[in-house]
């Protein structure tokens, strides 16, 4: 099943990849491995922080798996749409 949520590449030691569905306040987040997860709900607030922050990994770390935030394993066969402008 394809998610065709818009991610935007980073450069980091734990994710490639992430995107937020406002509508179903959803961010997607392509870990090293290739391996896609949903976390939701996300606010539009936490969304901007993560844009905001300079280390994604350990925002993601502290702000959804430490408080156990309510995830999706979307697997691996994802194809990932590329953001034009990264950030």
């Amino acid at each position: 099943m394809s998610h065709p949520v818009e991610r935007i590449p980073v450069t980091s030691r734990q994710v490639l990849s992430y995107g937020y569905c406002e509508n179903c306040q959803g961010l997607y987040v392509e870990f090293q491995g290739h391996r896609l997860y949903k976390y939701a709900p996300v606010t539009p607030d936490e969304w901007k922080a993560l844009r905001m922050t300079a280390s994604k990994g350990s925002w993601i770390h502290h702000r959804l798996k430490v408080t156990q935030r309510p995830y999706q394993d979307l697997g691996t066969d994802q194809p990932m749409a590329v953001a034009a402008n990264a950030g």
